[in-house]
This record gives structure tokens, C-alpha cells and sequence, in this order.
């Protein structure tokens, strides 16, 4: 296989920490990071997702939405990520190194949380968890305690409750996109957390969000899924692929790419990592060699696909010439190499999706055998290391950038914003307030106290 340059992945051993300990240090920072953002990325790890019997992929809408606030309400969340994308420019006093660049300063955050009402606990979802590095001792001794549903009165300012209730309302009044990836159950979560009671019928839920949101929700899996047509739709995967193609697009100096500038931890009183984070911190995140393999492999396919295309073309413009004949044959069978299929797949599995590299290979044994891959991938192992909410919100926002750079702001905005990917239907939810939906009483009276606020 040839060699290829490719990037290491993104070092984040400089997110924000964020427990009971600095909470309160951190918030007024936490928030003016939120008010320079151009977008932001959320993603969330719970206790469990309702198993086998929850019904949450049920084939009505209503009766899923009612079946995924039945999780919401019986589970917690234990980790929320979120990620800051501020858009630089010449005009900010930002000097890009080329005009191509497209830059973001990036502030990153990790909420470990504690949720204070009774819930359940999947045994499979903590098995996950520990596998790939989760604290629980952090989380129950320095988690940050929060009480889902309604608003509840504390009996001082700083009640961590209020503190993270109130980080999520400065998001809202930001008015800026919201970028999930699959985030339908991470929505329902974070509202149910963070707002209010849950509306009681799916349309009500939507008339929420739409109002929450003004400048639209996007799930990046949606888009990657019907509108630019991954075959593989899953973060960890389109993440490395995209950062290797912005690397290559950087090392071409031809068109715009990405450059993203991970700003330092926010100063606050520090926290004392544990073995298992430190462990996560050097790099379970960039240990990234199986999915390169997978990802070599495709462009390897890719690459002898074009060349044996080029060398067809070649013969046949060759054999037209020599017989002096403008109509000669040029049926596959005349002037195409002999080829075998052999179907060499790469087979990896997240949350139960099976993904199958197929290749064809010139019936050459010498050709085949020097570009084999050498090492069979483990590629299980290495992308469940990615799965920590603080990264995936990163990834997700990653991968919104490069969408937003390869289809336009214009389009993405207009066209792709407000459609929620949805398992085993083949189109997204529209959140688009139905002129018949009226609004929960939860979500009016946050609006009222809002205005009051003023």
C-alpha cells in the first residue's frame, strides 16, 4: 500500500473540566466563550437507553417520542459535552497564514454530572462506560448535582442546579445553530435536564425547540446521511475522514480548509485528575491507526480504480491508432485488464453497525501481496476510545464546519437545518412548528420569566 501523509488527530488534553469543584469559578468564563460562538456542538452520555423493551425506534412518532421520554425521565445523563466554534476573520484582529484558511477558535467542555432524583442504571451502558475510561468515582464524588424538570427554588444564588440551568439559557438566547450528531434522544435528554417537564405530545416538543432555536437545529448525521451520501455515517469515521481530507486540501494549497485553533483551558481553581483520565488524555482520543487503515484502504480502492481507468483509456487510444481504425472495439472484454474480485473486507461494529470494506485487486499475486494491509484491524477497541461526550461534541462540530465548507453556509442553513435523523425510517423529523401545535406551558412560562428578567 502506498504511503500516505496523513494528520495526527487533535490532542484534546486541553478541554475544560468542569465539576462541582470549579463550577461556580468557571461560569462567568463558561459563558462569555458561548456569547462569542458562531455555533455549538452538544453531545451527552447517559445512564442507559431504555433497552430491548423501550420501544424507542417504535414506528409512530408519537408513540417513539412518548417511549423516549420514558428514558429520559427513568435514566440520567452523566457526562455534557459541549463545544464552542467561533468563527475568526481578517476583521477580528485574526491574521490567517492563507487566504484558503478557514479558522475557528474552539473551546471545549466536559460537564460531569450528577443527577439528584432516583433512576435507573443500565449494567450494559456502565460495562460501555468503564470500557473506554469513564470516572465514575469523579462522577459520584465531584459530579455536578442537577435536578431534572421544572425549574426549583434554591436557597442561594450559586446552587450548582441553577448554575447549569442558567449556562443553557445563555445558549438559547445566543440565538446561534445548535449542531447534534443523531442528537433526537440527546435533545430530549438535555431539555428534560436543563428546561422544563416534557411536553406531552411530540408536536409540542417540536413547537419548543423551534422557538428555543431560531437559527435552527442541524444533525450532521442527517445531512451525511441524504445529502452528501456517506456510505458510513457513524462520528468517529467521519471525523478522521474529514480531518485527513482538510489536511490534504491544506497540503494542496488549492481550496479553503479548516484550521482549528483549540484555545487553552480556562483558568479556574484545578481539578485533580485521576488515572483513568489521564489514561484518556494521552490519547485514547488519537489513537487513531485502525480507523487510518480502514480509511487508507478505501483511498487505496479509490486510487486504483482512477489508474486502472487512466490505463484502460490509454490502451484503447493506443490499439485505435495502431489499426488505423477510428471505430475500434472498446467493450471492456477488448480492453480491459483481466481483473479478479476478491472480497478482502474490513468488518468493525459501533452500537451494532456492521461495516464492510470490499476490495478489488488486480490479478497480480506479487502487486496483490505488496499492497495488502499488513495488520488486521482491531477497529472496535480503538473507536469506542473516541466515544467521551466532550470529544464527540468536537467531532460533531468538526464535521458541521467541513459540511459548511464543502455545501455552503447558504444551503446548510436554508436547506438542511431543523431535520433529525431518525433510526429505521428513511426521513428526518422536521422541526417545524405545525400551525395547529401549540407550545408547552413548561417552555411559555421559561419565556415569561425570561422577559422578566430583562
Amino acid at each position: 500500500m502506498t504511503r500516505r501523509e496523513i494528520p495526527a488527530t487533535i490532542n484534546l488534553s486541553t478541554f475544560n473540566d468542569v465539576t462541582i469543584e470549579n463550577l461556580v469559578s468557571l461560569q462567568t468564563k463558561i459563558k462569555n466563550t458561548i456569547s462569542r460562538a458562531s455555533f455549538i456542538a452538544l453531545d451527552a452520555e447517559f445512564t442507559g437507553l431504555g433497552g430491548r423493551h423501550a420501544d424507542t425506534k417504535a414506528f409512530n412518532l408519537e408513540d417513539r417520542y412518548e417511549n423516549l421520554c420514558k428514558v429520559a425521565k427513568s435514566y440520567a445523563i452523566l457526562s455534557l459535552g459541549f463545544t464552542t466554534f467561533e468563527l475568526l476573520s481578517t476583521e477580528e484582529g485574526e491574521i490567517r497564514s492563507n487566504e484558503l484558511e478557514k479558522s475557528y477558535a474552539v473551546h471545549n467542555f466536559s460537564f460531569t454530572l450528577s443527577c439528584q432524583s432516583e433512576h435507573k442504571v443500565s449494567p450494559n451502558s456502565l460495562k460501555f462506560l468503564a470500557g473506554v475510561g469513564f470516572d465514575f468515582h469523579k462522577q459520584l464524588m465531584h459530579g455536578i448535582p442537577y435536578e431534572p424538570g421544572p425549574d426549583k427554588a434554591f436557597h442561594y444564588k450559586n446552587h450548582p442546579n441553577s448554575i447549569m440551568r442558567s449556562i443553557f439559557s445563555h445558549i438559547l438566547e445566543q440565538k446561534i445553530p445548535l449542531v447534534v450528531h443523531n442528537g433526537f434522544l440527546d435533545l430530549i435528554f438535555i431539555y428534560y435536564a436543563f428546561y422544563a417537564d416534557l411536553p406531552s405530545d411530540l408536536h409540542s416538543f417540536i413547537a419548543d425547540l423551534t422557538e428555543m432555536f431560531p437559527a435552527g437545529i442541524i444533525d450532521t448525521k442527517y445531512i451525511s446521511s441524504y445529502v452528501t451520501d456517506e456510505k458510513t455515517t457513524f462520528l468517529a469515521y467521519l471525523y478522521r475522514k474529514y480531518e485527513r481530507e482538510q489536511f490534504e486540501r491544506k497540503m494542496a494549497g488549492k481550496k479553503e480548509y479548516l484550521d482549528m485553533k483549540l484555545q487553552d483551558r480556562l483558568s479556574c481553581i484545578p481539578a485533580k485528575r485521576s488515572r483513568n483520565e489521564e489514561d484518556e488524555m494521552n490519547m485514547k482520543c488519537g489513537k487513531s491507526h485502525d480507523l487510518d487503515l480502514i480509511l487508507d484502504y478505501e483511498a487505496e480502492q479509490e486510487d486504483r480504480r482512477k489508474h486502472h481507468k487512466f490505463d484502460s483509456t490509454l490502451k484503447i487510444s493506443i490499439k485505435t491508432k495502431k489499426d488505423g481504425d477510428s471505430s475500434a472495439d472498446v467493450s471492456p472484454s477488448s480492453s480491459s485488464p483481466t481483473l479478479e474480485t476478491e472480497h478482502s473486507s474490513l468488518r468493525f461494529s459501533v452500537d451494532n453497525v456492521k461495516i464492510s470494506a470490499k476490495a478489488k485487486t488486480v490479478n497480480d499475486r506479487n502487486h496483490r501481496r505488496e499492497n495488502s494491509l499488513s495488520v488486521t484491524p482491531r477497529t472496535k477497541e480503538n473507536i469506542e476510545t473516541y466515544h467521551a461526550a466532550h470529544f464527540d461534541s468536537y467531532m460533531t462540530g468538526f464535521v458541521f464546519a467541513r459540511q459548511l465548507l464543502i455545501l455552503s453556509e447558504v444551503e446548510v442553513l436554508n436547506e438542511h437545518k431543523n431535520k433529525l435523523y431518525l433510526m429505521n425510517k428513511d426521513r428526518p423529523l422536521l422541526v417545524q412548528k405545525s400551525e395547529f401545535a401549540n407550545t408547552s406551558e413548561g417552555h411559555r412560562m421559561k419565556v415569561e420569566e425570561a422577559n422578566r428578567s430583562k
